[in-house]
């Protein structure tokens, strides 16, 4: 969810108010670091280090742009300990 609404849809059916809260309270963690929710959500899978690559499904050009700035945008570590130690995402552990 890149614009997490009451509209959205997570796991292809109408978000829970729960999982709207979690992903709100991310973007907004998220944004006291400016970092857009958007490229954590793309980098955020690579900090496992069982995983190589993210495919993104870019719709346009416009997206496919996007999808690089966000990849390419250096997201402070803090950030990424932010969110583990609020407890929004799960610690990494091999």
């Amino acid at each position: 969810m890149a614009n997490p609404t009451l509209e959205s849809t997570y796991d292809y059916v109408k978000v829970t108010p729960e999982i709207l809260k979690r992903t709100l309270d991310i973007k907004q963690l998220l944004a006291d670091f400016h970092v857009p929710l958007t490229a954590a959500a793309i980098q955020f899978p690579l900090r496992h280090p069982a995983v190589t690559c993210v495919v993104t499904g870019s719709r346009s050009v416009k997206e496919l742009i996007s999808n690089i700035s966000d990849f390419d945008m250096d997201i402070p570590e803090a950030a990424w300990n932010a969110l583990e130690e609020s407890g929004l995402v799960n610690r990494i552990e091999i």
